[in-house]
């Protein structure tokens, strides 16, 4: 579903907007301010895909708001659109602020209703896409930022002040990447954990795990050589996920994991 929101110092032509936007569209959320601040905090709390904003605001200008939206990073490539008066400030708009569109009021309502189509319509196709695809996170290895589907990670280590992910095709260096800050992209997916201060793992991948001391544990993986450590502190994270499945699963299913994971 696509957030948007409508940003109008004027009260009849925010609602009038937003009723042209509800006339064509039923599967999206709208939200509305008519200042900067309002805007701002809005968009801050919601992940916003398409803003329409006129330049003249309560206390700013849309041309304002719009450099403090391209400082903030899940903003950096959004749609704005400007709904104004204001002619003289389109170059600027489309060179300085990167806008998607510069609509002068009185505006249309056919182009404003194809427009937001255009736009709606291709979000629903990425999530679509995301959907089928499956989980998966952006990480950046020498400056080059890659994806990479977290089925695909067997486990991700700490390495001073870097991290180093295990992968079905390879390993990547993550630069100046902590292990929380993985752990935090990866916080909805229950089979990824954090099963030691210097280790994230993945439990659908899991072979075997052996003990190794009194506090410590040891993680192999089916179809690679290299392992991984599980400590005391977070052993629960690992026993927890597992007896989920087992409880899931057969009684058939149970016993064959239960031997994998003693």
């Amino acid at each position: 579903m696509a957030n948007i929101l409508i940003v109008e110092v004027d009260k009849i032509q925010r609602k009038n907007f937003i009723n042209i936007i509800k006339e064509g569209h039923k599967d999206i959320d709208i939200f509305e301010a008519e200042s900067e601040n309002e805007a701002l905090i809005i968009a801050n709390e919601r992940n916003i895909d398409i803003f329409y904003m006129d330049i003249s605001l309560k206390d700013s200008s849309g041309l304002n708001l719009a450099h403090k939206l391209r400082k903030i990073e899940k903003y950096k490539l959004s749609w704005i659109i400007f709904v104004t008066t204001f002619k003289q400030h389109m170059l600027f708009a489309f060179k300085e602020i990167h806008c998607y569109d510069y609509i002068i009021k009185p505006y249309s309502k056919a182009k404003v209703l194809e427009l937001t189509k255009t736009l709606v319509d291709y979000i629903n196709i990425k999530l679509q896409v995301k959907s089928d695809e499956g989980k998966c996170i952006f990480l950046n290895q020498n400056k080059i930022s890659f994806k990479i589907y977290t089925e695909d990670i067997y486990f991700i280590e700490a390495f001073f002040k870097d991290s180093i992910v295990h992968a079905v095709d390879g390993e990547y260096v993550i630069n100046r990447t902590s292990l929380k800050t993985i752990t935090e992209m990866m916080c909805d997916i229950d089979y990824i954990v954090q099963a030691h201060r210097s280790y994230i793992i993945n439990l659908k991948r899991i072979n075997k795990i052996e003990k190794e001391s009194s506090t410590s544990w040891i993680a192999y993986f089916e179809g690679y050589n290299k392992f991984a450590f599980i400590g005391s502190k977070y052993k629960a994270n690992v026993d927890k996920y597992f007896y989920n499945l087992i409880n899931e699963k057969t009684p058939e299913g149970s016993e064959q994991i239960l031997r994998r994971t003693m």
